[in-house]
């Protein structure tokens, strides 16, 4: 009985040896959640700027770092609220110029987020509705049918490898493809390479891209782009911090767009001219959560010149800023 229990015993043996020495068994590398509160996204939009403004040649015209904090429950699921702090300009001249720094003196909600740690997918709520975000248990060949902005999206994961971060750490990353043109990463713990709520780039309408991943204080990634750090944090007794307002770009194209930011729910947003007549007026849709609002010129009523910009409030306090058309 001894003997031929040491037969079986030595049988096994040589079978997990053989298995080990051809690479059959792996060990199974601990997944990197990504909804943790001890990390942070810097995350950068660029556009065009006036030929006028003095830093015209840098094309950065938004800047936000995301975070998670807190949490609430939708529909009986709790979610995990991913905020936005506002990156802002510390030029002195009213352009969205360099030098740049995080504004921590308030947030807004970007997104309502889960994890399911197991499965190894990230849900958001979007749309009324909640859709996959991220899915890092695919393999080469399978297809992640997500839903954004631009609609459902059918991504296929074309490669399965692994990046190697800053510190010399290794995350998966997935490879993915839609429509068979665009390509982008996904990479564990981290989210896309333009940043942590998209799922595919073709879905995004602006041109943007990760500034920087930091993890536990600690800088992880920048994005792929040789030389890219993070933004610094703005000292809160900075005057960019007490402005209540800010308006941007300013000077701007009397056909074009204007982003009003404002640490006050408003009620209402109006342009006068010089002359104090009323030429445009903007109702505030949401009073409680948004701080960044994109004011669409109305070209047929706006020629060039200089308007006053009246911010209203919902404790129906009145702020002017200065615009300048052309």
């Amino acid at each position: 009985m001894k003997n031929s229990m040491k037969k079986v015993i030595f049988a096994v043996f040589l079978l997990c040896s053989s298995l080990l020495k051809n690479g059959t068994v792996h060990a199974q590398e601990a997944y990197h959640p990504f909804i943790e509160g001890n990390k942070h996204w810097d995350e950068v939009y660029y556009g065009q700027k006036p030929v006028s403004a003095p830093c015209s040649s840098v094309s950065q015209t938004d800047g936000y770092r995301y975070f998670f904090e807190g949490d609430t429950i939708i529909q009986g699921i709790v979610y995990q609220i991913l905020r936005a702090h506002l990156v802002v300009s510390l030029s002195p001249d009213g352009y969205y110029c360099p030098p740049f720094a995080v504004d921590e003196s308030r947030s807004y909600i970007k997104a309502f987020m889960r994890e399911d740690v197991e499965k190894q997918q990230v849900f958001h709520y979007i749309d009324e509705r909640e859709e996959i975000l991220y899915d890092f248990s695919l393999q080469e060949g399978d297809f992640l049918d997500c839903y954004d902005i631009g609609g459902y999206k059918r991504l296929e994961v074309t490669l399965v490898d692994s990046v190697e971060l800053l510190n010399g750490e290794k995350r998966k990353r997935l490879l993915l493809a839609y429509g068979g043109y665009s390509e982008f990463y996904h990479i564990e713990g981290i989210g896309n390479i333009f940043g942590p709520t998209y799922t595919a780039y073709g879905v995004v309408d602006y041109d943007v891209f990760l500034k920087c991943f930091v993890q536990d204080n600690e800088f992880l990634y920048n994005g792929g782009w040789e030389g890219t750090t993070c933004f610094e944090v703005l000292n809160t007794n900075e005057n960019t911090v007490q402005k209540k307002i800010r308006v941007y770009p300013n000077p701007a194209k009397s056909d074009g767009q204007l982003t009003l930011v404002c640490n006050q729910p408003l009620k209402n947003i109006a342009i006068y001219d010089l002359r104090g007549a009323l030429v445009q007026t903007i109702e505030i849709a949401d009073l409680n959560f948004q701080q960044i609002h994109h004011i669409t010129l109305n070209a047929n009523k706006l020629t060039v010149g200089i308007y006053i910009l009246q911010v209203q409030t919902t404790k129906n306090q009145i702020h002017h800023e200065k615009v300048i058309l052309y």
